[in-house]
């Protein structure tokens, strides 16, 4: 329980972090830059694990939504700075 916890306490922190970025896309450039690492790390590191067999299709699945994600989020920052 100890870990679960301490990683739905991190989900918790980002999903606040993502909120706060809906509200003002212009006031929170870190926390996209934040998302924008923190989901490649994801994607990265469940792609590694499905690649010695230590993770699912399903995994990688959930994975890929995230570096999808972190797409946005680029998206996202480069609209905001062009103006």
């Amino acid at each position: 329980m100890f870990w679960l916890q301490l990683f739905m306490n991190l989900v918790f922190c980002f999903g606040l972090g993502y909120y706060w970025v809906s509200q003002d896309h212009f006031k929170n450039h870190a926390v996209i830059v934040m998302a924008i690492i923190g989901k490649t790390i994801v994607f990265l590191i469940i792609s590694y694990y499905l690649a010695i067999g230590h993770a699912t299709i399903l995994a990688f699945l959930i994975g890929l939504c995230d570096f999808i994600f972190a797409g946005l989020f680029v998206e996202d920052l480069i609209e905001i700075r062009s103006g």
